[in-house]
């Protein structure tokens, strides 16, 4: 499986290049740096979940289109989540636990 830092990284890249959007402007809009987006794009960093969320409201897209990638086909969603989980630090997996609480929550 590819890394969770490449999947994300190059669909925020791809959207937002669809969209016409400057790393500057995205970062505006997301209230990030332009350095953090570049290093999002180049795989370097792992979004939070927060800025998932934000990308997803100013993209116009999903979450999980940021996920596309991962072979829902050969893995079932626990061993796709255990995946992802492991990829993440403490901070990043707390925030993945709140973010899941909120789409409970949402039904």
């Amino acid at each position: 499986m590819t890394d969770l830092r490449e999947i994300i990284g190059q669909q925020v890249a791809k959207r937002r290049k669809e969209l016409n959007l400057t790393q500057k402007k995205l970062a505006d809009e997301t209230n990030l740096t332009k350095d953090q987006i570049s290093k999002i794009e180049r795989c370097l960093n792992l979004p939070s979940a927060t800025s998932l969320l934000k990308f997803s409201q100013v993209l116009n897209t999903s979450i999980d289109y940021f996920f596309h990638q991962i072979d829902s086909y050969d893995n079932t969603p626990l061993e796709i989540l255990t995946t992802i989980c492991h990829q993440l630090n403490q901070v990043q997996q707390h925030e993945l636990i709140k973010y899941a609480q909120y789409l409970i929550d949402k039904k």
